[in-house]
């Protein structure tokens, strides 16, 4: 049993996730039609109008061949005091940069 916290960066999960050396790929293979889309999306840059097809093509591909089923989810709840600044929101990893207490 694992879990996955997410990623800043869409081809950070899927080396995670699907990667030759993922931590969550025990099998540690990929198929070469995924390595070949990762590719693409890597080349393709954030503001490219094309990404979000791209993106979209790999995550195809990845939950065609190699799916992963995720039985539960463990909420992260957060509570702060009224003398603590607010927190800020992040996708994947909670980060207190710039938290302040007052």
């Amino acid at each position: 049993m694992d879990g996955f916290a997410g990623r800043d960066s869409a081809v950070q999960a899927f080396q995670v996730l699907f990667g030759e050396q993922g931590l969550m790929n025990p099998g540690r293979r990929t198929p070469p039609e995924l390595t070949a889309a990762l590719a693409t999306v890597r080349k393709t840059p954030l503001d490219d109008p094309s990404y979000p097809t791209v993106l979209q093509a790999a995550t195809k591909i990845a939950v065609e061949t190699m799916p992963n089923i995720f039985l539960f989810t463990t909420p992260r709840i957060l509570a702060r005091k009224k003398n603590v600044s607010a927190l800020g929101s992040f996708l994947a990893v909670q980060r207190f940069e710039g938290v302040r207490v007052s």
